[in-house]
């Protein structure tokens, strides 16, 4: 069986064999001549690119700047201590202090009244301490009452601390400057009438002074507790 012959093969041949006519060997020859007698040069113009040396780093001058113009710093409000019935215009009746108390308005059937917050404070002009404006009231007169206690037991803490430290300190001079003349100097001690006073008189002054204490300390615990009932009974007024 022969070789079969592809399509492609049979038309190299047939291009081969028209090479070899004298009509088909003209063209060859004419292109083999032109190529051999000219020199191929590209048409396309190399640019000149002008070739930059190492130019120094230069700063730039800034120009002139426009100066700031000063701020003067925020004022912060001053606060304004609250002195009781002493910040206000207040009439009778009056009671308590600059931390709860109350006042008549002159002219007026109101009260101004005032106590420490108990939560932070609304705003007002008194850090501290709330001030309001109410008319009489049933829970306007009990929270007078409890100031009125307030007050005693302030001055009772008062009387108390002043007693404690004067008898204290008289009792420590009678201590020191008492016993010799009393019991006797050097080593003889004697122990007479004289002694025996001037033991009930330092007995009694330091008794005096830790009953002075004492009192203090009590009426101190009684201020607390009315300082709470105050507070209490001034959100009740309506």
């Amino acid at each position: 069986m022969g070789k079969t012959t592809g399509r492609p093969e049979i038309l190299l041949r047939r291009a081969y064999r028209s090479l070899l006519t004298t009509g088909g060997r003209l063209p060859l020859l004419m292109v083999l001549v032109a190529l051999a007698g000219c020199q191929f040069e590209s048409s396309i113009t190399p640019i000149p690119w002008p070739t930059l040396g190492s130019q120094p780093l230069q700063q730039a001058t800034p120009g002139p700047q426009p100066s700031p113009i000063p701020v003067p710093p925020t004022a912060l409000p001053t606060a304004i201590p609250f002195l009781g019935e002493e910040s206000l215009l207040c009439g009778d009746p009056r009671g308590g202090d600059n931390h709860f108390g109350f006042c008549g308005i002159p002219g007026s059937a109101q009260y101004y009244i005032w106590a420490e917050c108990a939560s932070p404070c609304p705003d007002g002009p008194y850090p501290g301490v709330e001030l309001r404006i109410v008319t009489d009231s049933s829970q306007l007169r009990d929270y007078m009452i409890i100031l009125k206690d307030l007050d005693d037991a302030i001055n009772e803490r008062k009387e108390g601390r002043n007693q404690g430290w004067l008898l204290g300190g008289l009792d420590f001079l009678g201590t020191v400057l008492g016993f010799g003349a009393a019991c006797g100097l050097g080593s003889e001690f004697t122990f007479g009438w004289s002694c025996a006073g001037w033991l009930l008189t330092v007995g009694a002054g330091g008794t005096g002074s830790y009953l002075g204490f004492d009192k203090s300390a009590d009426a101190k615990r009684e201020q607390q507790s009315l300082e709470g009932s105050a507070s209490e009974k001034y959100r009740e007024i309506p």
